[in-house]
């Protein structure tokens, strides 16, 4: 989203929930595994268990296959280096000024990371967790997801301002569900939606959320400051993919959602098209504010891929002079791991 745009903040003005349903939420997203780390830990994707394996390794965990292990930790080195080397080229050629990559083999859980140190702006990113808070509220209130709004967009659209706007809009002054909205804000990136969404949910559980997902918001909220990782961010997306925050059913419909993303031109770009990819992309330009001249942009695709047999989480994060070239980094960039994985 652009610079000059109102991207979602905390706090912000909003309709208070019965005290009841806060605190019984907040308690409920406690105890669910409010550390990223134990939710990590607590499950792991189904493999065969290998008894040659638990006799030669008996301290490593069980569904470690260790014929492979080796070949995996090989190939995953291979897509760091390769993956490091293009930015670096990139770089040089003044395509981009920095980008940052995350990936993980959600079965072998190996992974590689690329200038995992960076922060960015989140943009549209913090969408995703806006959608998993109304899920989790939902656990304890299903009536949340049935809300009507009257969706009213704001007289200079918010949207408007967007590189890659939604492909669909909602129509002005008619009622939606929540889950209609969540729908379309996932589907197609719809800022104004987002604001409405955000508007209705209590400001400190969504902030507990957002803590519960290991994302900490800065005190501007997030709209213009540096503060997002790759690597926090692909964490949230294993998380989703183990169903180990929410329930099973509104993971299974909120990476439905993600799959359903309009947004083409990143890591979905150069994925045969029978591959699902359920992912969230963000963008953000920096405006100079004496002469509105554009500074930089930056542009963020991250998802999960589920290619045959080796499903894994990829999250790209790019800056560059303008979005000119950032998609085709991104795209470029999940091509090689598609085929190196």
């Amino acid at each position: 989203m652009p610079e000059n745009e109102q991207e979602m903040s905390l706090p912000l003005q909003s309709r208070t929930l019965p005290s009841w349903t806060l605190l019984g939420a907040i308690l409920l997203a406690f105890g669910a595994g409010v550390g990223i780390a134990g939710l990590f830990f607590s499950q792991a994707p189904d493999r065969d268990i290998n008894p040659d394996c638990i006799a030669h390794y008996p301290l490593i965990r069980p569904d470690l296959d260790c014929h492979s292990a080796d070949e995996d930790y090989l190939r995953v080195q291979q897509i760091q280096e390769s993956v490091r080397m293009y930015i670096e080229e990139e770089k040089a050629a003044g395509k981009i000024t920095r980008a940052s990559v995350f990936f993980r083999d959600l079965n072998s859980r190996r992974f590689a990371k690329i200038n995992p140190q960076e922060k960015y702006i989140s943009g549209s990113l913090l969408k995703l967790p806006l959608a998993i808070a109304y899920y989790k509220l939902a656990e304890i209130d299903p009536a949340i997801l049935h809300q009507e709004f009257q969706y009213q967009p704001e007289a200079e659209s918010l949207n408007a301002m967007e590189t890659w706007k939604p492909a669909e809009t909602l129509i002005p002054g008619k009622i939606y569900t929540a889950e209609e909205m969540i729908v379309h804000m996932i589907r197609y990136s719809d800022n104004e939606t987002a604001v409405q969404l955000e508007h209705n949910i209590d400001p400190q559980f969504f902030k507990k959320v957002l803590a519960d997902l290991g994302i900490i918001l800065p005190e501007t909220g997030g709209n213009t400051t540096d503060f997002l990782s790759v690597e926090s961010y692909a964490s949230m997306l294993r998380v989703l993919y183990l169903s180990s925050y929410l329930n099973i059913d509104h993971t299974q419909a909120l990476l439905g959602h993600m799959s359903h993303s309009t947004f083409d031109v990143g890591l979905k770009a150069h994925i045969p098209t029978e591959t699902v990819v359920a992912h969230k992309f963000g963008e953000r330009e920096i405006i100079d504010d004496a002469t509105g001249k554009e500074l930089s942009a930056q542009l963020h695709d991250c998802g999960i891929i589920y290619k045959t047999g080796h499903p894994y989480v990829l999250c790209v994060m790019t800056e560059g002079k303008s979005h000119d070239a950032l998609p085709s980094v991104i795209a470029e960039i999940s091509r090689m791991v598609f085929e190196l994985e």
